[in-house]
């Protein structure tokens, strides 16, 4: 009998798989697209400004396509070239656009 009351408690996931559906829907499928001057030239000058717990909007090359991702910088780690936003690491040379929402 207690066995049934904690059942009643475990959570309910009646949309199994759909968050790793959306998160692929995420995904823009093209060619890594490399940058010219000026657009590393902006890269730097939004790195320096941005922090720890700052909230950017970021969009980066994954696999076989761009992601966006909006979030906190948990961190940003320039002698492994990686940013985490969130619990997400990107890594430098995979980046193409940061827009700062909140320092």
């Amino acid at each position: 009998m207690p066995n049934d009351r904690a059942k009643q408690f475990m959570p309910f996931r009646a949309l199994n798989g759909f968050f790793e559906l959306l998160e692929e829907a995420e995904i823009y499928i093209t060619e890594k697209k490399e940058l010219n001057k000026e657009e590393e030239r902006e890269l730097n000058e939004v790195f320096s400004i941005i922090r720890k717990g700052s909230i950017i909007e970021i969009i980066y090359y994954d696999k076989s396509g761009y992601r966006i991702r909006k979030g906190i910088v948990n961190s940003i780690q320039k002698e492994n070239r990686k940013i985490v936003v969130v619990k997400e690491e990107i890594f430098f040379e995979n980046i193409w656009k940061i827009k700062v929402l909140s320092k």
